[in-house]
């Protein structure tokens, strides 16, 4: 009888410590299913617009919900040198983005803050272009010819003088879009875009799942660091042009000579696909200079869009440089 109770005392512990471990387990499990559907139950897909029977894949967004290493001590890091940064008047406005494609995560600083994009629009427009020559190759052979007057003359960054177009020169679709994107050459953008209608760029722009332009120009679009950045992520997807198409492109922006932003803060070996904007204001003093792009860390790269308002360009230059070293310094660590 002895050896009988001590048996059911064996059992009811051993049952006791079961619904224990089976308790624990519970929330343990419920706790890292909690963290995983919060990452994967709420990615939205953006698709193109004006289609009648599909829906092209653009993009998906991420939730700003991921708790990572690498996304909070970047975030805090960042937020750190951006307000340190403001107290010293080196900018009026700092506002990054950082995409990791290949996890989804994301984080921005000042995120809602809206900047004048300004010669970064040539990055839709040339988009735009490669689209229609995705199905008439013969495009970017057409020839124009330079007879506009020069529009480089009040950049802060613009081409040299042997760079510049000559007027009354003719010059192919594609060595044009490569003097818009590689020289931030805006004599090539005008005569781009004396061949292209508002209202056509404006249907693009809504088939992108973006908002149309008010007013007649170009460069005066309002955009956040993250919409913009939008523009990366369709190219590094390649789910507006084909994938030969979009491997052209980002090709084309890696030879971009503008070198004071997101290259100066990383090694010489690493290849970047960006583009620079900047904006002077006639009314004041102010200024915007921006820099987004892809940095192609080796088996993991990165998506950074940086946009800056102050005083001196020389300022917002070094202010994009040291957000692209503290960026690659993290990443570095991350994925050593």
């Amino acid at each position: 009888m002895a050896e009988w109770s001590l048996v059911k005392k064996r059992t009811k512990l051993t049952i006791f410590l079961l619904m224990i471990f089976v308790f624990v387990l519970g929330i343990v499990s419920d706790h890292f299913a909690s963290q995983f559907f919060s990452f994967q139950q709420f990615p939205a897909p953006v698709r193109q617009k004006g289609y009648t029977y599909v829906s092209p894949l653009l993009y998906c967004r991420y939730p700003n919900a991921n708790n990572s290493k690498l996304i909070s001590q970047l975030h805090n890091k960042l937020e750190g040198y951006i307000t340190e940064a403001d107290n010293k008047g080196v900018a009026q406005n700092i506002s990054v983005y950082f995409h990791d494609p290949t996890t989804g995560e994301w984080m921005s600083v000042n995120g809602t803050q809206q900047y004048a994009i300004a010669s970064l629009v040539k990055v839709p427009l040339f988009m735009m272009i490669y689209k229609e020559a995705d199905t008439d190759p013969s495009l970017l052979s057409k020839k124009l010819q330079f007879t506009l007057p020069n529009d480089n003359s009040m950049e802060n960054f613009k081409p040299t003088a042997s760079e510049d177009l000559r007027l009354g020169d003719s010059y192919s679709v594609d060595d044009l879009i490569s003097r818009m994107i590689k020289y931030s050459d805006n004599n090539a953008m005008d005569l781009l875009t004396s061949q292209i209608k508002l209202d056509q760029f404006n249907s693009d722009l809504i088939q992108l799942n973006f908002s149309p332009i008010q007013g007649n120009s170009q460069s005066d679009i309002l955009m956040t660091v993250g919409k913009y950045a939008t523009f990366f992520r369709i190219l590094y997807n390649a789910t507006y042009l084909s994938p030969e198409m979009s491997e052209k492109a980002l090709k084309l922006l890696s030879q971009t000579t503008f070198t004071s932003g997101i290259v100066a803060g990383v090694p010489k070996n690493i290849p970047v696909a960006h583009k620079f904007g900047e904006r002077a204001y006639d009314t004041d003093a102010t200024k915007e200079l921006h820099d987004c792009g892809i940095v192609y860390f080796p088996n993991h790269p990165y998506m950074l869009c940086i946009m800056t308002k102050g005083t001196d360009f020389g300022s917002l230059a070094t202010v994009l440089k040291t957000i692209s070293q503290k960026t690659y310094d993290e990443v570095k660590v991350s994925y050593p």
